[in-house]
């Protein structure tokens, strides 16, 4: 095959993955503008595309962190575009599959490796976590339980340091904790992000635990 044939299906590719990618955001954004304008339906179409089902991760449903575990799965999901999901999934496996070491935020939780080492070392008492091989710990990363698991972790090491508080006050802590958010009034534009994110947490968070109940 000649080279400019090649270049016109390269080309052809490209353009197909940018108009899918310009596709994938659009329908986001009009989930966010739904939930804007109305938090309960707009919560209950994005858990509908981006959440996860009730025969997902059956194992840890009943747990009592798991709707807001759930919660930040699903608005990292919401956030974080298809292409740009496989570009860091697949860097990161290819990466630890030649040995490189990578801790940047992956997977449906969109965890740092170091992260979830460190949980994983204080709440599961794991002795030979630190000598976990970097493949296994990626492959937990990518996977959507396996993410929930590490969510969870995160979210009894914040209960274990600020104790029992309501849920409004909870949830907060917890998305400033997740998001590695900034403290409030570092910047206007930091805080409306910061307020929005948690908006987005609390309310698919409680859909979680109302369709656990119902």
């Amino acid at each position: 095959m000649s080279c400019r044939r090649w270049f016109a299906w390269f080309a052809v590719l490209l353009a197909a993955t940018l108009a899918i990618h310009l596709y994938d955001v659009g329908v986001r954004h009009a989930l966010l503008k739904q939930f804007a304008l109305d938090r309960s339906q707009g919560a209950v179409r994005i858990v509908e595309r981006y959440g996860l089902a009730p025969n997902q991760c059956v194992g840890e449903q009943q747990g009592e962190l798991y709707p807001l575990a759930a919660a930040f799965l699903t608005v990292e999901s919401l956030a974080t575009s298809h292409l740009e999901a496989f570009a860091r999934g697949g860097l990161a496996t290819t990466a630890t599959a030649l040995g490189v070491g990578v801790d940047f935020s992956m997977g449906p939780g969109r965890i740092k490796p170091s992260t979830a080492q460190r949980l994983m070392q204080t709440h599961e008492r794991q002795a030979t976590v630190s000598q976990m091989r970097d493949s296994s710990l990626t492959r937990r990363l990518l996977d959507r339980c396996g993410a929930l698991q590490v969510a969870i972790l995160l979210l009894e090491d914040v209960k274990g340091r600020y104790g029992a508080e309501t849920d409004r006050k909870f949830v907060r802590l917890a998305a400033a904790a997740y998001n590695g958010q900034s403290p409030a009034g570092t910047s206007l534009q930091a805080d409306i992000a910061a307020q929005i994110y948690f908006d987005l947490v609390y309310n698919i968070f409680q859909h979680y635990r109302f369709m656990r109940h119902a």
